[in-house]
């Protein structure tokens, strides 16, 4: 994941996909089976970054959302030290794009984007990690704060 990050551009289109994809695992399979299907891809995705964290600490997890954030355009403030990460994103990278991709197409992004794609990331760090996470989000007002910690 992290060597696309460094290489590519990511397509603004990408998140209102995804947002379509969440909306079509819910159809097919229902909120609860979507949450683990989600969780398992995100095991596989993040695998790396889980070992960098594991053996290095919450630094890694610094650099890989800093390279998301910063790549997307996204605006936040990280607050870290060794045992906590507070992220503070006042512009998600993520919604707005697919707010836009879903309009172009008489859609509206999926309610449960922000708990499909950051909160059951936070969830994966939290299950193959000792460090804790919790979020507060508003889809609406395109924000969040993340929380990670000892």
């Amino acid at each position: 994941m992290e060597e696309y990050l460094k290489k590519e551009k990511v397509c603004k289109d990408f998140h209102g996909i995804l947002s379509s994809i969440f909306s079509y695992l819910e159809k097919e399979f229902g909120k609860t089976e979507t949450e683990e299907i989600l969780k398992s891809i995100y095991q596989n995705i993040y695998a790396d970054l889980i070992d960098k964290i594991n053996s290095k600490g919450l630094e890694e997890l610094v650099k890989h959302l800093k390279d998301v954030f910063d790549i997307e355009g996204g605006i936040y403030e990280i607050d870290a030290n060794n045992n906590e990460i507070i992220v503070k994103v006042d512009y998600c990278p993520a919604i707005k794009p697919a707010r836009e991709h879903m309009a172009k197409r008489n859609k509206r992004i999926n309610k449960n984007f922000c708990k499909y794609s950051t909160e059951l990331f936070g969830k994966i760090i939290e299950e193959k990690t000792k460090y804790k996470f919790s979020l507060e989000y508003d889809l609406e007002k395109e924000k969040c704060t993340q929380k990670y910690w000892k």
